[in-house]
């Protein structure tokens, strides 16, 4: 409720400015200072018309036109994208925000020891949608390929890339339509079969025909062949999807991949941690039909530090089964399996350090999250086991998503 400034009584004035110095009195007395430091910092850029983002590891502020770019999983990763980019001789770096189809502008401003980052976030550059989009290709820096155009030139979807990485999600994103029969290149493949099938004018993926022995090469590459054949004379031939990881491929398989260039390289989750917030989320929204369950800062920026060694079917799994087992309705770092509760920052910790963030993960799960509690287990005072939170990483909000 609101009113002209002349017509209130002057005691409701006093009371007014009275609860509002109490407001700002109880803020100062439970914000970090750092909060307070990266407040004032923003307040240059609060009345900016540009979407704007001021931030560190754990708080970020917004002005009104920056609200629809954020939230707390995109806190995280761009906390992480940041964190990886090599500032060295350079204070600001543009990165593609494809989660919400923009670009950011960021800038490192360091305070002593203390780093935050200003974000400005703008309309990618107009492209011309009749134009292909080139792309290095990763198998070879010197060569350039038409990877949107591959599937229509060359009549096979290859999708190359580690195991688990979501290698047959992408070839079937490429492909939408019908189901196509699927084999194991690891297995034995029958061959003719497949031929039947593609002449018929079925689709067939070809699933880790890294696998395949030498000795079926030369099948392959007339696979290859004439699929390039029904593209030209279009005969109504069915489409090839093929995935495989190049590096685990013999030589003699590796020259039959190279004669088609792939739609998509996907690199291992490892080397690529900004993509999990955003798949986490889209996991979720799959397996969780009923929308019971979000997923807390602190166990998503775990999620962010594991390594992943199964890449996305990990994931997938890890994610599938805290939705059936948790029955709380936010999922915490707590709920998380211990290889993901212990996952150490991507800094390298020593021994001595790896020893004592278990000893504290494993305190916290016996004391269910309470960290004073914790703080007995572990026989240490609370705020020495506040700063060792904040030392390794573990200190973040377990509020909801």
């Amino acid at each position: 409720m609101g009113g002209l400034l002349k017509s209130a009584h002057p005691l409701m004035l006093s009371l007014t400015c009275e609860i509002g110095q109490q407001i700002e009195e109880r803020l100062r007395s439970t914000t970090r200072p750092e909060d307070l430091a990266l407040a004032m910092s923003f307040m240059r850029y609060a009345n900016s018309k540009r979407p704007t983002v001021v931030m560190d590891q754990e708080s970020l502020l917004a002005n009104i036109p920056g609200l629809p770019y954020v939230n707390v999983t995109s806190h995280v990763m761009l906390w992480e994208l940041l964190n990886r980019h090599d500032w060295a001789g350079q204070m600001t770096a543009r990165f593609p925000m494809e989660t919400v189809g923009t670009e950011v502008t960021a800038r490192r401003v360091m305070k002593g020891s203390r780093c935050y980052f200003v974000l400005h976030f703008d309309d990618p550059e107009p492209t011309d949608p009749t134009e292909p989009t080139w792309r290095n290709d990763p198998r070879d820096q010197g060569a350039v390929g038409l990877s949107h155009l591959s599937t229509a030139r060359f009549g096979v979807t290859l999708v190359e890339g580690p195991r688990g990485s979501g290698r047959c999600t992408v070839a079937g994103e490429h492909n939408p339509g019908a189901t196509p029969e699927e084999f194991v290149g690891d297995g034995q493949v029958p061959w003719h079969r497949v031929e039947d099938l593609l002449a018929a004018g079925t689709d067939v993926m070809l699933r880790r025909i890294d696998g395949i022995p030498d000795d079926a090469a030369e099948f392959l590459r007339e696979l290859f062949a004439a699929q390039r054949d029904a593209v030209a004379t279009n005969s109504g031939r069915g489409r090839l999807l093929v995935t495989a990881a190049r590096a685990d491929a013999s030589a003699t398989i590796r020259a039959v991949l190279d004669t088609v260039p792939p739609v998509a390289v996907l690199e291992p989750l490892c080397e690529t941690p900004e993509r999990i917030p955003g798949l986490v989320s889209r996991v979720l929204d799959r397996v969780d039909l009923k929308r019971r369950h979000t997923m807390s800062p602190a166990a998503l920026q775990s999620f962010v530090q594991w390594e992943w060694p199964g890449n996305i079917t990990e994931l997938v799994a890890v994610v599938t089964d805290l939705v059936r087992e948790v029955p709380a309705s936010v999922i915490q770092r707590r709920h998380l399996p211990q290889r993901l509760q212990q996952a150490p920052q991507r800094r390298q910790l020593t021994m001595i350090e790896a020893a004592e963030r278990g000893a504290i993960v494993k305190a916290l799960d016996a004391a269910g999250g309470n960290r004073s509690d914790a703080a007995v287990l572990l026989g240490i005072g609370r705020t020495t086991l506040y700063r060792r939170l904040k030392h390794f990483g573990l200190d973040g909000d377990e509020g909801s998503l």
